[in-house]
């Protein structure tokens, strides 16, 4: 009985993290960090992060996204 709880409780878990991973994704400007656990906010970063860096190599301008994070990191 306690196994099947929890895995539900496991289950359902995942799913709203994934809900708010998708509806984090999908903001149009940064998302309000009072809305999302700071683990969805990091990954979602992550992602776009990893997003930017795939197309400024695939397209050969990785040398302005650089200067950009440069200056957005001081």
């Amino acid at each position: 009985m306690r196994k099947e709880w929890l895995d539900s409780l496991v289950k359902q878990m995942q799913i709203t993290l994934k809900d708010l991973l998708v509806n984090c994704q999908g903001e149009k400007q940064a998302p309000d960090p009072l809305r999302y656990p700071s683990q969805i906010l990091c990954l979602s970063d992550s992602i776009t992060f990893t997003s930017k860096c795939e197309q400024a190599i695939s397209s050969m301008t990785l040398p302005p996204l650089l200067a950009k994070y440069k200056v957005k990191t001081r």
